[in-house]
């Protein structure tokens, strides 16, 4: 079923997910649900833009043995629509269970039935974007590999992207955005010496190339950092990404001419 854009939108409790990480969800939400690890009641809904009205289409209670978290309390996090509005992601995490203790993420995708299936189970799973209808661009591991892979999620098969600078230890995560031809990966990790870098991949020859450097302020809590989240806007003729290189939270705009590699 293909939708026409803007028809439908995605909710899930941001409550839920100030308590899972205060920097992703909503403060002062009160998520009614907080002592049941997998209600029945919450989930995502399947929001009509143009009424407002809204309704249920996965449950916590059916969604956390699908996704691999049977007895965890789990959340949704990271959930977006596919380029044709048929299907959608959706990050399952289960809560941490103590000092120290990470937790773990399984992929999952949906249709507007609230038919869903599970991708990846239960591993890591981080930033990704959709490529098409079918295909994801992720890093994540896969068959015990971190990587990106690029991820069909009709039959889980996964090819694995080579960055040399993506790769780097000091680059655990990558978000990336991937220009609507496939044609490039762009993406930045985690700031060296106070610079975040904002690199692209060139997925047919493999080649890399730094875009910029931004000097990066050092926040007083984690979940207030700047990280460059770079998209491509304007008919793709430009890149903007988030920034403090000024001192200040700014939106800031690089010529996508800069991908002549």
């Amino acid at each position: 079923m293909h939708l026409p854009d803007g028809k439908w939108g995605l909710g899930v409790n941001f409550g839920r997910i100030y308590d899972f990480r205060p920097g992703y969800g909503y403060a002062g939400w009160k998520d009614e649900f907080a002592n049941d690890k997998a209600p029945h009641e919450d989930g995502v809904f399947l929001v009509d833009m143009e009424s407002g009205s809204s309704k249920q289409i996965l449950f916590y209670d059916t969604l956390a043995p699908l996704s691999g978290f049977d007895g965890d309390k789990v959340l949704v996090n990271h959930i977006t629509f596919n380029t044709t509005s048929d299907l959608f992601v959706m990050l399952v995490r289960n809560f941490s269970t103590g000092e120290g203790v990470w937790w773990t993420t399984s992929m999952v995708v949906c249709d507007l039935e609230g038919n869903a299936r599970t991708v990846l189970p239960n591993t890591y799973v981080s930033h990704y974007c959709w490529v098409d209808s079918h295909h994801i661009v992720a890093h994540c591991t896969v068959g015990g590999v971190t990587s990106m892979f690029n991820i069909d999620v009709r039959d889980g098969s996964a090819e694995n992207y080579y960055m040399p600078y993506f790769d780097l230890p000091g680059n655990p995560d990558i978000h990336c955005n991937v220009l609507p031809d496939g044609h490039y990966i762009i993406g930045d990790g985690y700031p060296k010496n106070r610079y975040r870098y904002l690199m692209a991949y060139n997925v047919k020859t493999g080649a890399e190339k730094e875009l910029l450097r931004a000097k990066t302020d050092v926040p007083i809590t984690n979940d207030i950092r700047c990280d460059l989240h770079a998209r491509y806007v304007f008919d793709n003729k430009y890149i903007s990404f988030d920034t403090t290189h000024n001192g200040r939270r700014e939106i800031a705009l690089l010529s996508a001419e800069v991908l002549n590699f």
